[in-house]
């Protein structure tokens, strides 16, 4: 470690080859990166058919519900990744994000009026903003710039590999059992993100990097 100012700061960032991060670090990112993909958008077009199928909205409604959690993403981009910056607790950060979600997905099934859908979607949109800069983030801080691009990269084929199955899984269950426990797996997916993200060892991130 080098010394400025009396802050210790690394020589240089470390990468996977020099046995820095841990093996558990690094499989918890990865699963980070599965289970997220199922979470950041929640339930995504399957609003549409549960809210036609389950609620009878008409389509002008299904379409603002859809467009208040694009519009609140939009929102939300510039403020979660300034806040993402400033905070040390990134990890904290994703876990409590994911759990909005959950809170959001249950939301939805639960409360019948619009306006509580509405709220539901545009939470979902806002705190949906912030996964992807914590988790590059997150990336960052573990490995250095060195093995950045083959980390996102990796994470990128993860999260496209969890879209896959959180699409078959959602339309099976949604067929099997009630398009109502699509948003129940997306809920318990969201814990499950959250506890991955904790699983990240915390001293292993450089937060100056990241």
């Amino acid at each position: 470690h080098n010394r400025t100012r009396g802050v210790p700061t690394r020589a240089a960032p470390m990468t996977v080859e020099y046995g820095w991060p841990s093996r558990r670090s690094l499989r918890a990112l990865d699963l980070l990166a599965f289970f997220l993909a199922d979470v950041k958008g929640g339930v995504g077009p399957f609003l549409a058919v549960y809210l036609q199928a389950n609620r009878h909205w008409d389509s002008a409604s299904i379409g603002t519900a859809l467009a208040m959690t694009a519009v609140a993403g939009v929102i939300g981009e510039t403020p979660a990744g300034a806040l993402v910056d400033r905070v040390r607790h990134k990890r904290e950060l994703v876990a409590l994000a994911a759990l909005l979600i959950a809170v959001a997905c249950l939301a939805t099934v639960w409360f019948s009026s619009v306006a509580g859908v509405m709220a539901a979607q545009a939470l979902v949109g806002l705190v949906g903003a912030g996964f992807q800069p914590a988790v590059a983030g997150i990336s960052l801080g573990l490995v250095g710039y060195k093995a950045l691009d083959r980390r996102i990269g990796r994470n990128e084929s993860i999260s496209h590999a969890g879209n896959v199955v959180a699409a078959l899984s959602a339309g099976l269950l949604g067929y099997l059992l009630s398009q109502s426990w699509i948003f129940y797996t997306v809920a318990a997916v969201s814990v499950v993100s959250a506890v991955m993200a904790l699983a990240i060892r915390g001293d292993e991130i450089d937060y100056e990097l990241a």
